[in-house]
């Protein structure tokens, strides 16, 4: 699901920058090697980020001495009393 993020955020910097030519005279598209590097270079990249966010939350949670919850809605404290979660 991680490298499916970093791709996906590579797609969308393609597109913006394919769309920014249609406005600059000056902005020129990419070549085809370096879409596929940007594509290939986000997609470990998704993955190694998506990681180390994961390793905080665990860290977080140690500190807190596993005082935190995950919810549908994110993460939440033992013991609040949420009503809309």
């Amino acid at each position: 699901m991680l490298t499916l993020t970093g791709v996906t955020y590579g797609v969308f910097a393609l597109v913006l920058n394919l769309m920014l030519h249609l406005f600059m005279d000056s902005a020129r598209p990419p070549p085809i090697p370096v879409m596929i590097g940007i594509l290939v270079f986000n997609a470990p990249e998704g993955v190694v980020l998506g990681l180390v966010g994961l390793g905080i939350l665990r860290l977080l949670a140690r500190s807190e001495g596993g005082a935190l919850q995950r919810t549908r809605h994110g993460l939440r404290r033992n013991g609040d009393s949420n009503k809309n979660s």
